[in-house]
């Protein structure tokens, strides 16, 4: 119970966060940067689900069975084996996904040229948050969810003094790189929130 209360307050307060920071993101980004930022983020998600795929959830249940079997070094080694499929699974999607921002643009499933820097700045997230998605299996496995949601909490923190930043240290090179900066400042909460 009190894992779930952990989770339940730490993920009010990254929504809280998450909705204010896009405040102040869109005043200087205008309705036409903000596309240049939104877009990118939905090609990452499409790109984040093929890689992870439930892959967290399903490790944290046999983790949390071997533990309860007091198979420890098995529940060890399932974690290993996780982590080196998730770890080639985010380098594949990441590299898919920096390869072919320019192809989706061109065949015109994604129609703002402008979301290229976005797309290619976005791409290696896919990486770290796989491998990511592996150590949270692990922490939920063992049932520690303050480890959890401390992680995901502090991320957000991150997330929006990085995208802020970052966005309006680039604002005079453009919208464009703007955008891209901030899809760059979203970097650490990308990893928590799957």
């Amino acid at each position: 119970m009190q894992g779930v209360i952990t989770l339940t307050v730490a993920f009010i307060i990254i929504r809280i966060l998450g909705a204010l920071y896009r405040i102040p993101l869109a005043r200087m980004l205008g309705a036409e940067g903000m596309a240049f930022y939104v877009l990118p983020n939905q090609i990452y998600y499409l790109f984040f689900t093929l890689s992870t795929a439930g892959i967290p959830v399903a490790l944290a249940s046999i983790i949390s069975e071997k533990i309860v079997l007091g198979q420890y070094c098995d529940a060890l080694r399932t974690f290993r084996v996780a982590r080196a499929a998730m770890l080639l699974l985010g380098l594949t999607f990441s590299f898919l996904l920096f390869a072919s921002a320019e192809w989706l643009i061109k065949i015109g499933l994604v129609a703002i040229p402008e979301t290229y820097l976005g797309m290619q700045v976005i791409a290696p997230v896919i990486f770290f948050a796989a491998v990511t998605a592996a150590y949270r299996g692990l922490f939920q496995g063992f049932r520690d969810m303050q480890v959890v949601a401390y992680s995901q909490v502090v991320d957000q923190v991150m997330m929006v003094v990085a995208t802020l930043l970052f966005s309006y240290l680039l604002l005079p090179r453009g919208l464009e790189i703007a955008a891209a900066g901030a899809n760059l400042g979203t970097m650490p909460v990308r990893w928590e929130l799957h």
